[in-house]
């Protein structure tokens, strides 16, 4: 049996270091995957991941002495020099648009846990894997439920898919006290160990906003079809319904690894969760109340518009929630950035990748001199 070759963009991060767990337990069996290539920013930790994994290169904001592997400075680069089999892009931020590009452009298969490349360039992805038949794979817990619900489905007999949320950290909390929220309150994720900004994400509701959007342009759904629920558990992914009547959900622990396998290794499933649990008294869903996640609701808003609209959203968020991060603004302060910049921005359609990241720059640039002058 062929390895097939991995490359990790975000090897660091949550979704990065559950990669290497899952390829780990996939391997246990009979080695199918060997990582050849990692990428970090600036952790440290790549250090030992180097030493542990020993892969053929790496990429880090500088050349770690003592290390036999081959360096590069941009992810992009080592992407096409290596040409793996999968490329799984696990980094967060709309600086991972270009290393999606790359890994359409010269991997087998792509395995996509950056939301921002499809909410920012959604239908110039999608154009490039089909003319360069590279495959996507969602890895996001809600898209990879979708995925397995509707990939056999006609688009034409779904009615509804519903995509579901924990409600984050402050679900409890009355909106009138959000404003008063610390950061220390909102990274105390109920269900799930993720990295600051996608757990600050889930508090406001912004990371639903980003994958409505997502869900909209991955599998060609109206916004009319998506809906959202609450499911506190988080065991809850994603639910199906179609038109002739018939219900399909997909369930699980809120654990990582299992949708990360899963594009691994898709259409099989390698991977073995031990122990394997059907919890039924946790399918319980709730309603989500959109007046209390303004965010989501602009969302909507913005699903059919031109994607300048989109990058807005998305570029002024991560803006906002560096500088909640950074203790310069309140938690309420983080939809009020994005809406005020969603609504600055003229409705145009941007053409190009490049014209995409250059103008994604320009607007977190304004954003940032816009509120640091204010604060």
């Amino acid at each position: 049996m062929n390895t097939n070759k991995v490359v990790i963009i975000g090897s660091t991060g949550s979704i990065g270091t559950q990669t290497i767990q899952a390829l780990s337990k996939i391997n246990a069996a009979e080695k199918q995957f060997e990582i050849v290539g990692i990428a970090a920013h600036m952790s440290e930790r790549l250090i030992d991941q180097i030493k542990c994994i020993h892969p053929k290169a790496y990429s880090f904001s500088r050349e770690i002495e003592g290390i036999d592997s081959a360096y590069y400075r941009d992810p992009v680069q080592m992407i096409e020099s290596l040409r793996p089999d999968i490329c799984v892009i696990a980094s967060s931020g709309s600086d991972s648009l270009r290393y999606t590009v790359s890994a359409l452009k010269n991997a087998g298969r792509v395995c996509l846990a950056n939301k921002e490349s499809l909410v920012m360039a959604g239908r110039l992805i999608k154009q490039m894997s089909k003319i360069l038949h590279t495959r996507i794979i969602p890895v996001d817990s809600e898209h990879s439920a979708v995925f397995q619900l509707i990939q056999e489905e006609r688009l034409e007999d779904i009615e509804t898919v519903f995509i579901t949320a924990s409600g984050g950290a402050l679900r409890d909390w009355p909106t009138e006290k959000l404003s008063s929220a610390r950061v220390e309150d909102v990274l105390q994720h109920p269900n799930w160990n993720m990295g600051k900004k996608i757990t600050v994400d889930s508090a406001t509701m912004i990371n639903k906003g980003l994958e409505i959007i997502e869900a909209a342009e991955f599998f060609d759904l109206k916004k009319e079809q998506i809906q959202t629920m609450l499911s506190y558990s988080s065991y809850v992914h994603a639910i199906a319904v179609f038109k002739d009547g018939s219900v399909k959900l997909h369930a699980g622990q809120p654990n990582m690894q299992i949708p990360i396998a899963y594009a691994l290794t898709y259409p099989e499933r390698l991977m073995r969760y031990d122990p394997v649990n059907f919890e039924p008294e946790k399918l319980v869903l709730k309603p989500m109340e959109l007046e209390k996640y303004p965010a989501v609701q602009l969302a909507y808003t913005i699903i059919n518009e031109p994607n300048s609209l989109k990058i807005a959203y998305n570029g002024a968020n991560e803006v906002a929630v560096q500088l909640f991060l950074e203790h310069k603004i309140s938690f309420t302060d983080i939809y009020k950035i994005v809406k005020d910049a969603v609504n600055e921005t003229d409705s145009t359609e941007i053409e190009s990748i490049d014209e995409i990241i250059q103008f994604n720059e320009w607007l977190k640039k304004k954003t940032l001199l816009k509120w640091r002058g204010l604060r």
